[in-house]
């Protein structure tokens, strides 16, 4: 056979070297250097690349974003991890080498490893498994995997790479629960509205009713009932409407240490004796905007259900300080605003709650206590209330180790105000406050108006009714002498209660008007605008459900001129 040359030609075989000459030898010499260059030329080609791929190698194992690791499949035993590995499970390089995942306690159940190693070999690979891990300091953490057998010189060797994924997880969830609580909102504040519609007739009805009937004792504690029953259904839709309202007229600015410490006493009455109550205030503590009454009221509210969860005592702290969100901290928590933060923590040592007992607390009517003992409404209204203030509530809890609730109010730009009691004007009480000036009664419940109608002119006003807001402006144009618009805010139509306030103020300037609704998220069909132009209004919107004597109030009040809302 012949041989064959650098490039793969074939040759002849040379003859023996005494056959050759001193110039085919001296050729054949140079050609064998030639040759000798070559091969030396590739070699260091060679080294070059494969020290390129190593460090390559090295640089994504040890230096990738994602965790790795490399172990011995048999025995399970870690050869390497890289620092992503270090940083995330908290265990040094040298701890995790030659140690097992069971030795150093990584995976929730023993039995993970050799359930990846089955699905391997199912699957041939195994990518984006997601699964839980412990890191050294207790925490579990949710991860995706991936993992392959590697035969390396003869030895089998499992590589694991993998993502944290907690961090987007908790977010993700965070997200569906705000949106969730924001479905909740917008359907219980639809339901009250009607069933606020609903208990206005009823309640008009029967105290219109009780002006007829004769002095029969049985059936005045009938009818009283019933009314108590109206009454009861007003609560409760109230509570409702404070859970879905992004509305909050009541808000000032003020610093809420001087609250909290006015409320010690009236908190400790609230307590039994055994729930040791620790007051943690903040010196240096910004001022926020808020309700008064509404904070005191959440605060009061968080205190009985921390009483609640330590039914054999424990320790009740409440601290204040200020706070800074960061905008990760914001995009993991709908709600939250960036930036500097008024803070409330309440903290007790009761028996705290499971995940998905903590998922639903907020919930209208979701309750863990016994039947009648709780109407499921207290924390549905801190909810509410947090959100009317811009703020946001967070909350810390698991089984056996207490609960902590962090409501977060933005810094107020402005200072704190001043408490004092202002002196109101008076307003002349009647207990049937009639007249005779003309009023129109507007709204789309028919028999809201008729009830309206029947009160108002029993008691002497004239009274014209509409059942939109475009009928209502055409009976303002056809009646100059109409001297109140009673109208109310959510109608159908291309116009609202709203819009025809702010035409009547406009187009009939004489023309006194009172509003009504009984929808907390009604102030939200206004533009910031709109809302300056009738600010005076909706301070004296009367809310639904009334009662005809204080609608009848309300109307002689606003003929009057006085400004007083009255609920």
């Amino acid at each position: 056979m012949g041989l064959k040359d650098g490039n793969g030609n074939n040759q002849a075989a040379p003859s023996p070297a005494g056959d050759e000459s001193p110039e085919a030898l001296r050729a054949r010499i140079r050609e064998l250097e030639q040759r000798l260059t070559i091969a030396e030329s590739q070699i260091e080609q060679f080294d070059r690349d494969f020290a390129y791929t190593s460090e390559l190698a090295a640089a994504a194992f040890y230096s990738n974003a994602q965790l790795a690791s490399v172990s011995e499949l048999d025995t399970g035993r870690f050869l390497d991890v890289n620092e992503t590995w270090v940083k995330t499970r908290g265990y040094s390089r040298e701890e995790a080498i030659g140690k097992t995942a069971e030795e150093l306690n990584i995976w929730e159940s023993p039995a993970f490893r050799e359930k990846i190693i089955s699905d391997i070999n199912t699957h041939g690979r195994l990518r984006n498994y997601e699964t839980r891990s412990v890191m050294r300091n207790g925490e579990l953490r949710d991860f995706i995997l991936n993992a392959e057998i590697l035969n390396i010189n003869g030895q089998k060797l499992l590589f694991f790479s993998g993502m944290d994924i907690t961090d987007r997880k908790r977010e993700e969830k965070n997200l569906q629960r705000s949106q969730k609580m924001d479905a909740v909102g917008q359907l219980t504040g639809g339901i009250a509205h009607d069933f606020n519609n609903l208990l206005a007739i009823i309640q008009g009805n029967l105290e219109l009713l009780s002006e007829m009937l004769p002095d029969d004792e049985r059936q005045k504690k009938l009818l009283n009932s019933a009314l108590h029953g109206t009454e009861r259904g007003v609560s409760i839709t109230k509570k409702l409407l404070s859970f879905s309202s992004r509305h909050n007229a009541g808000r000032i600015t003020l610093n809420i240490n001087a609250f909290i410490s006015e409320m010690t006493d009236l908190i400790s009455k609230s307590l039994t004796a055994s729930v040791d109550i620790k007051l943690d205030l903040a010196e240096d503590l910004d001022s926020t905007e808020l309700d008064p009454g509404e904070f005191e009221d959440a605060i009061i509210n968080l205190c009985l259900n921390a009483h609640d969860a330590m039914p054999e005592g424990g320790h009740l702290s409440i601290r204040t300080f200020n706070a800074s969100l960061s905008p990760r901290y914001c995009a993991a928590h709908p709600g939250a605003t960036q930036g500097a933060n008024v803070c409330v923590e309440i903290r007790d040592t009761g028996m705290g709650m499971d995940e998905e007992t903590r998922d639903r607390i907020f919930e209208p009517f979701f309750t863990t206590k016994q039947h009648g003992k709780g109407t499921g409404l207290g924390l549905s209204m801190v909810f509410g209330f947090v959100n009317r203030s811009q703020g946001h509530i967070a909350v810390e809890t698991a089984p056996g180790r207490g609960t902590t609730f962090t409501l977060y109010f933005p810094k107020s730009q402005t200072q704190s105000q001043s408490m004092e009691i202002e002196t109101v004007q008076a307003i002349p009480q009647k207990n049937q406050p009639g007249g005779v000036e003309k009023i129109l009664v507007v709204d789309d419940e028919k028999h809201l108006v008729e009830l309206a109608e029947d009160k108002l002119g029993a008691l002497g006003f004239e009274v014209l009714t509409a059942y939109n807001a475009c009928d209502a402006y055409q009976q303002l144009q056809a009646n100059p002498d109409i001297e109140l618009l009673f109208t109310d805010v959510v109608m159908p139509g291309p116009m609202n209660g709203f819009q025809l306030a702010l035409k009547c103020q406009e187009d009939f300037p004489n023309v006194r008007i009172l509003l009504t609704s009984g929808y907390t998220k009604s102030n939200e069909l206004l533009t910031s605008e709109q809302e300056a132009e009738i600010s005076n209004l909706l301070k004296t919107m009367l809310v639904k459900p009334y009662s005809m004597n204080k609608m009848s109030q309300a109307v002689r009040n606003a003929l009057d001129g006085f400004s007083t809302p009255l609920y």
